[in-house]
């Protein structure tokens, strides 16, 4: 009876520190799952973050692109404008001086 008991408490013994094992185990890896779920997110939080620079960056880009084109269309038509109102100037001072010739002339015959 004594092998019995014996049997029974190393067989009692064996179960208890088999549990704790699988205990112990089974929280080691589920701790190391969170612990790669934990740096898996760090990780993707850090690309969106990138992402996210890379994207606002190639917008500031692109307003300033848009910007700089704007301003040169800006530009050329300002320079065709002043271009049309300098030969109307020009225009318009010929015909001054072309009146001016005929009122002298004008003048000139009536004095005559």
């Amino acid at each position: 009876m004594s092998d019995q008991i014996l049997w029974v408490v190393v067989s009692a013994a064996a179960a208890v520190v088999g549990m704790f094992i699988g205990w112990f185990l089974a929280r080691n890896l589920g701790l190391k799952k969170i612990s790669n779920a934990s740096a898996e997110a760090r990780r993707l939080v850090s690309e969106a973050e990138k992402e996210a620079t890379i994207l606002r960056k190639e917008a500031v880009l692109e307003a300033k692109e848009k910007w700089y084109k704007q301003k040169a269309e800006l530009e050329k038509e300002t320079l065709e404008k002043k271009a049309l109102a300098d030969d109307l100037l020009k225009s318009a001072r010929d015909r001054e001086v072309e009146l001016n010739r005929k009122v002298d002339l004008l003048t000139r015959k009536e004095r005559d």
